[in-house]
């Protein structure tokens, strides 16, 4: 799924996708489309343990109108 994935480091722009669940699936959709406009595609790095305690603790617990 992600055989077509080669960050450029020469593209003037860049769009940074992060690797979830959605992405998996749609992946190949979002590469091309980005491509063909001219755009570098950076995928994150795997989530770890720092990331999922870090979003934890930042997330916020309920919204206020």
């Amino acid at each position: 799924m992600f055989q077509d994935y080669i960050p450029e480091a020469s593209a003037k722009r860049t769009v940074g996708i992060p690797l979830a669940l959605f992405t998996y699936g749609m992946f190949s959709l979002f590469n091309a489309f980005f491509k063909e406009l001219g755009f570098n595609v950076l995928l994150s790095d795997p989530t770890s343990e720092k990331t999922v305690a870090l979003g934890q603790q930042y997330a916020l617990d309920e919204t206020f109108h």
